[in-house]
């Protein structure tokens, strides 16, 4: 940012995964408000968003007292119930909201198991993916060998099984209609 007098956001995602190098850019750029030695404008907020330490599930680093001392720091955890809602107004297929209220437990990768970092689990953002892909592609709901095998890759095999096994339900499910 170069106006002096404009108002500026500078978002950092995924701040507790940067090396050591970049940390120190980080707390120049929040300590000293400069950024590639430049100033700031005053009006610039700085937000940084980083993933949980205490699951185990991500490859990040614990950060340093004075480091964190420099931010606020609000935990934001939506609830599986504002999932739901944000999903319904954000356009997420209806098979996808429909399972995940159904089964509120295939929303999030499982937290406390042992599992592989390499085995695909669900999250948040993989639903949203299944979710593109059937909005993208309706014609894969008549070709369920299709979708699971794409699926089996997103969510990995338990969710896509009991994906697969709900769908099932909804076609042979009788209306109130």
């Amino acid at each position: 940012p170069f106006d002096m007098t404009k108002k500026y956001i500078i978002f950092l995602d995924e701040v507790n995964r940067g090396k050591p190098e970049m940390m120190q850019c980080i707390m120049d750029l929040t300590l000293n408000r400069k950024l590639n030695g430049r100033n700031l404008p005053p009006h610039t907020r700085i937000i940084g968003a980083m993933n949980p330490i205490k699951d185990g599930y991500y490859q990040v680093e614990e950060l340093d007292p004075a480091f964190l001392d420099r931010w606020n720091v609000y935990d934001l955890l939506p609830s599986k119930e504002e999932w739901i809602d944000w999903a319904s107004d954000s356009g997420v297929h209806s098979l996808v909201i429909g399972f995940i209220s159904k089964y509120k437990d295939y929303l999030d990768t499982p937290s406390g198991s042992k599992h592989s970092t390499q085995e695909v689990l669900p999250s948040r953002r993989s639903w949203v993916r299944v979710s593109d892909i059937l909005n993208l592609h309706e014609d894969l709901l008549s070709d369920e060998a299709t979708l699971h095998s794409i699926m089996e890759g997103i969510v990995g095999t338990l969710a896509n099984s009991a994906f697969n096994k709900y769908m099932k339900e909804v076609k042979t499910a009788v209306s109130g209609d």
